[in-house]
């Protein structure tokens, strides 16, 4: 399978920011910065993600990714908890423990 010409293959930065813990700049926050935070934050992001990351600012794009509750994904189905999971559970209270059985 090929990869989409727009893919931003994962880097791990410059060696100069290896293990440099020096609060960014405003100034320093950027593309690169935004694709490197994602790919250490969650799985990356799609070119159009690390823009809008980057020009939200650093600030807010860590906010975005500690907050992410408040996220809008319309595709995301919300969960519930049916009388099924409950019926799973009450069959697992009938098995007895690991340390029991030993």
């Amino acid at each position: 399978m090929a990869l989409s010409k727009t893919h931003v293959p994962w880097s791990p930065g410059p060696a100069s920011w290896k293990d440099d813990l020096t609060p960014l700049a405003p100034s320093e926050w950027n593309e690169d910065r935004a694709a490197h935070l994602l790919a250490h934050a969650g799985f990356g992001g799609a070119p159009e993600e690390i823009r809008q990351l980057a020009a939200g600012g650093l600030d807010q794009a860590v906010r975005s990714l500690v907050h992410y509750e408040g996220t809008p994904n319309p595709r995301m189905q919300p969960f519930e908890v049916g009388p099924e999971r409950l019926l799973v559970d009450r069959r697992h209270q009938d098995r007895p423990s690991r340390s029991s059985v030993c």
